[in-house]
Formats: C-alpha cells, structure tokens, sequence
C-alpha cells in the first residue's frame, strides 16, 4: 500500500491500487447503486431521465457507460422493423451484473 491523494476529493489515504479513498469509493458505490435499481424499474430510461430519477449528475452516470458497468442499447426489433434509429441515449444494465451477483 502507498501513500496517495484521492482523486475525487484530494485527502491523503493509503492505496491498495484504487483511486479514491475508502470515502469516495463508498460514495461511488452508492451512486452506482442508486443508477442500478433505478434502471430495474425504469428499462430503457436515457441519461437525462435517469439522472433526474436517481440525483446522479448525467456526467457521472456516462462515466458507469465508460467504464463498462453499464451500456448503450442497439435497435430494438420494433425499432429495426420501422427502420428508424435507435436512441443511443438509452442506457442499460449490463447482463455482466447478474452474472457477478447482483440480482435484481
């Protein structure tokens, strides 16, 4: 472990390889939680929705998109059936979080 400044808030904690200090990781955790159970009653919601459902800043929520906790919808059949685009706004969970055990 090695001394290092948090990313997120700037203290001073001892790193086992993470970024953020134990606080802020407890805190990005629960933001990610939050995004999580708001997803399993609102499939299919896009960022802005989810957002203003959950408190979590649209910045925050793209950050779950990049690091691949979360992702994109493709078209859906209706959606191909019509021929129109798809909304690449929608967010999704990742199948990757029941597979890790986080049951909905």
């Amino acid at each position: 472990m090695e001394p290092r400044n948090c990313q997120r808030c700037g203290r001073l904690f001892l790193s086992a390889g993470s970024v953020l200090c134990p606080s802020c990781l407890e805190a990005e955790e629960e933001g990610f939680e939050r995004v999580r159970l708001f997803l399993l009653e609102h499939p299919g919601a896009n960022i802005e929705q989810v957002s203003r459902g959950t408190g979590i800043p649209p910045e925050v929520v793209l950050r779950y998109l990049q690091q691949g906790r979360l992702q994109t919808a493709g078209k859906s059949r209706r959606e191909e059936s019509d021929e129109r685009p798809a909304d690449s706004s929608r967010v999704y969970l990742l199948d990757l979080l029941k597979e890790r055990g986080d049951d909905a």
